[in-house]
């Protein structure tokens, strides 16, 4: 176990207990390491300049708190069959996120079950009624004064599980749940 200390970066850490929990487990085996090692990558390498300068500072910061929820209970990591939509309203400049399915929820993104206001959503974009494939989208999850879910979310723990505790795995639900059209990771696609 002593051989992860030299991975860690402790400036990172805003917590002891974070820091005492990498330590003994690792860096990635914690209820923030989503946050870490896919939300801000994912804002890095998928958001236009501007959205880099507006999403970037708040997730360093942690003024937000990401995961990056991609498997869906019925696909795993299958992105091909990834169900989970995102309909654009050209009226309102505006998505609707959705989830049709039972099978399209999002399943064990680690920090999504408690810890996580915001997430990274691959989601089928659908214009004009037609696919045109996978994008990401960034999205607010809860509240950020006091942490309940958004009117059209459904979001919560998945429960014990075996191996690692401190993960709050969860899983997630959309109900026709609108974003702004600057919510689309714009550096390849407009």
């Amino acid at each position: 176990m002593t051989d992860k200390i030299a991975f860690i970066d402790q400036s990172d850490m805003f917590e002891e207990g974070l820091l005492f929990q990498s330590l003994i487990m690792g860096r990635d085996f914690h209820a923030m390491s989503l946050h870490y090692a896919m939300f801000i990558p994912t804002i890095q390498g998928q958001a236009d300049d501007d959205q880099l300068d507006y999403w970037l500072p708040l997730a360093v910061t942690r003024g937000i708190i990401g995961t990056y929820a991609q498997t869906e209970l019925g696909h795993g990591t299958n992105i091909s069959k990834l169900e989970t939509t995102a309909t654009y309203d050209e009226k309102t400049e505006e998505f609707v996120l959705h989830t049709p399915s039972v099978s399209a929820t999002k399943w064990w993104s680690g920090g999504l079950g408690k810890s996580s206001n915001y997430a990274v959503i691959p989601a089928q974009l659908i214009i004009n009624g037609n696919n045109k494939g996978l994008h990401m989208f960034i999205v607010q999850l809860r509240d950020l004064n006091t942490h309940m879910p958004l009117p059209g979310i459904t979001i919560g723990d998945i429960g014990p599980k075996m191996g690692i505790p401190g993960n709050d795995n969860g899983f997630l639900i959309f109900n026709n749940y609108r974003i702004p059209r600057k919510n689309m990771f714009m550096r390849y696609s407009q």
